[in-house]
């Protein structure tokens, strides 16, 4: 018995110097919904994130995102179209989407629109996300590439994805989307139950 509580002092200890040192990024607090705990982490509004979270009106963003990515073909995620062409799934998809764009700015277009259809529980997805990060980066001062998230979350393989979707449409809702999409895209270990 003095071996447990030796060691469960310690772990406490090591615990509190990792949160202290901003090492552990979500609180225990038992049954809180994990999207509030990353809406806190990311220092928004709760109430707020609260009731978007929970309104209609998120839900059916995501839905009409669904809906258009099963009118416009897609099957899985990621799913990337750029001016309204499917690009082909690909491991090159860095490389393949560079070549696009290179190609598409030496027509002189008004716009080139990158959409991406996505689902914040999907591995592949992380690292498109990645990779297309760069690159609309890499080619911000053209001032022409515009990159537009889609929600396409798979629930049959990930049953989190569509709390996920909402949770980034709501931190949307209060400018942090993109620092949402990485917290979820970072943490997809995490997505082991609908509390963490």
């Amino acid at each position: 018995m003095k071996i447990i509580k030796e060691n469960l002092f310690t772990i406490i200890i090591v615990l509190t110097v990792m949160a202290g040192a901003g090492l552990i990024i979500f609180s225990a607090r038992s049954g809180e919904d994990w999207r509030i705990q990353y809406a806190n982490n990311l220092g928004l509004n709760v109430d707020q994130f609260t009731k978007d979270i929970t309104s209609a009106t998120l839900k059916q963003k995501v839905d009409a995102d669904i809906k258009e990515g099963n009118d416009r073909g897609v099957t899985g995620t990621p799913t990337i179209f750029v001016n309204q062409v499917s690009l082909p799934f690909s491991a090159t998809i860095k490389d393949d989407l560079d070549k696009k764009i290179t190609e598409l700015l030496a027509t002189n277009p008004d716009q080139i629109l990158i959409e991406e259809f996505t689902d914040y529980q999907c591995p592949v997805c992380k690292e498109y996300h990645t990779n297309v990060a760069e690159l609309v980066t890499k080619y911000q001062a053209e001032e022409k590439v515009v990159w537009v998230y889609k929600n396409y979350p798979i629930q049959n393989l990930h049953p989190f994805a569509y709390e996920a979707a909402i949770a980034v449409e709501a931190a949307r809702n209060q400018s942090k989307f993109t620092e949402m999409a990485e917290l979820l895209y970072g943490n997809q270990e995490n997505f082991k139950g609908p509390k963490f």
